[in-house]
């Protein structure tokens, strides 16, 4: 059996004008147009037997509608292979209420992004001048997410949003980070570290960085997530909170089988985020 465990749709009515937004905000083309019939297509295609969906609630008014949307799609699952893990947003206002109706729904995982960790980290070093690279602040994507928790560490530090230095991408790739990075300090902005949504994207901003005359971590402290095998091997290493992926892919497929075989019982599995610190950070005094 052949398993993908990390796919995305919407519903039928707003995948075409949520497809085209994020086509526009990353520079790139969908492979699928969004809806589950879409998916379904595209596993016949490439011959992949059942498809994991980890929706994204990019506010907390949309959770309760995403977690319904992802029963459904379980409804139908044993008829399209498409089954669906529920969601959660960091702003809702009863998260244990709306976790006790995602059990009630039989929805048997979560995904939660650590933004916020990452932010944190960095004020807990001192830093209060922090750049946010991203791709785009509303692209209903995982970018929208991690900005999100970018500015709720700011907000709960008392540090205002400033927008001057939310540096948009428009995509994950490393060389557009390198272009962004550099258009920044080309304008004399003024920060004292980098949280980048992504290992790759980091990597570019450090070249950019470097090249300005801006040592990593003496000149501008670097953190960003995902712990890909590279960002350890860089200089600096790449300070990073690394996602637990091989004990993702474990977990998601036995929640899977066991849902496809029809075993009893929910599943609510939190799997941590680990902090691997590098080189890349300064604390400031």
């Amino acid at each position: 059996m052949v398993i993908d465990i990390h796919t995305h749709t919407f519903p039928d009515k707003l995948a075409a004008p949520t497809i085209r937004k994020l086509q526009g905000a990353c520079h790139t083309r969908a492979f699928t147009d969004a809806t589950n019939a879409g998916l379904a297509a595209s596993m016949a295609r490439a011959g992949i037997d059942c498809s994991v969906v980890l929706p994204v609630a990019t506010n907390p008014h949309q959770v309760a509608h995403v977690n319904e949307s992802a029963a459904q799609i379980n409804a139908r699952g044993r008829g399209t292979g498409i089954y669906s893990f529920g969601c959660i947003h960091p702003d809702c206002p009863d998260p244990r209420g709306e976790l006790a109706r995602i059990a009630a729904l039989g929805l048997k995982g979560i995904k939660l992004h650590p933004a916020y960790q990452a932010t944190r980290y960095l004020l807990d070093n001192g830093h209060r001048r922090i750049a946010a690279l991203i791709t785009c602040p509303d692209d209903h994507s995982i970018s929208q997410l991690r900005y999100e928790g970018y500015t709720k560490a700011l907000a709960e530090a008392g540090i205002p949003l400033d927008e001057s230095l939310v540096i948009c991408t428009g995509t994950f790739n490393i060389q557009d980070s390198y272009t962004a990075m550099n258009r920044v300090l080309d304008s004399g902005a003024d920060f004292s570290a980098v949280f980048a949504i992504s290992d790759n994207m980091a990597i570019g901003a450090m070249r950019a960085l470097r090249e300005h005359g801006r040592t990593v971590p003496d000149g501008c402290s670097v953190v960003a997530i995902d712990g890909i095998e590279v960002s350890d091997y860089i200089d600096p290493p790449l300070t990073t909170l690394c996602q637990p992926m091989e004990e993702m892919g474990r977990r998601s497929i036995q929640i899977l089988l066991d849902m496809i075989e029809g075993r009893s019982g929910n599943c609510h599995e939190v799997l941590p985020t680990v902090l691997r610190p590098g080189g890349s950070v300064k604390t400031l005094v």
